[in-house]
């Protein structure tokens, strides 16, 4: 069980010139990632109680340039915290630009890209 991150866009408190906030994805029961999350067995009709708690963090602008990049392609990021693979934090890629971009909170981070599109295999 997990969440999604989510920015902080209260239009009370945002700055636009100002440091941006978020809420890192969460993961039950307090793992720091989708791999050290703990599996919830459930029979029919059973129930589990969960509490997440999602903490609000800096976040920081990240973009990742894509050299060579196949005109008419796009591409696909997942991105994972600590190089562990799983849900939760995103990317996107600006085909203007050529660049996976997007808002991340510190920490280290692998970005993979699976491109489609135009210029990828068809099935017929």
């Amino acid at each position: 069980m997990f969440t999604n991150e989510l920015l902080d866009r209260d239009l009370l408190t945002f700055d636009p010139r100002g440091q941006l906030y978020g809420y890192p994805p969460v993961y039950y029961p307090a793992a720091a990632d989708f791999e050290d999350a703990s599996i919830i067995h459930l029979s029919a009709g059973e129930s589990f109680p969960v509490s997440l708690t999602p903490s609000r963090r800096e976040y920081y602008l990240v973009k990742v340039n894509v050299m060579n990049a196949a005109l008419g392609a796009g591409y696909n990021a997942t991105v994972g915290l600590q190089g562990h693979r799983g849900p939760g934090y995103s990317l996107g890629y600006d085909q203007n630009e050529s660049t996976i971009q997007g808002m991340l909170p510190n920490g280290n981070y692998t970005v993979e890209l699976v491109d489609f599109g135009e210029m990828a295999p068809r099935e017929n």
